[in-house]
């Protein structure tokens, strides 16, 4: 069954998201996987930043470099 004719059965009018909504759900197991593991290593990425910025603010409190608050951690 296309995403065509669940649309149809449900009674729903295709709009631009629905259609993307169903179409996901129809989509191959490893595309959602491939989504998802780039999702993961954006958040990564991101936590990851953070993290220097904040020795960076603690580093600058201290009066000291980030190397030497990393030897300290």
């Amino acid at each position: 069954m296309s995403h065509v004719e669940v649309m149809k059965r449900l009674h729903l009018r295709p709009s631009f998201n629905s259609v993307i909504s169903i179409s996901a759900c129809f989509a191959e197991p490893g595309q959602r996987r491939k989504v998802s593991a780039e999702k993961r290593q954006q958040n990564a990425t991101r936590r990851r930043i953070e993290e220097l910025h904040e020795l960076r603010r603690q580093a600058a409190e201290l009066g000291i470099s980030v190397d030497e608050l990393k030897e300290a951690l």
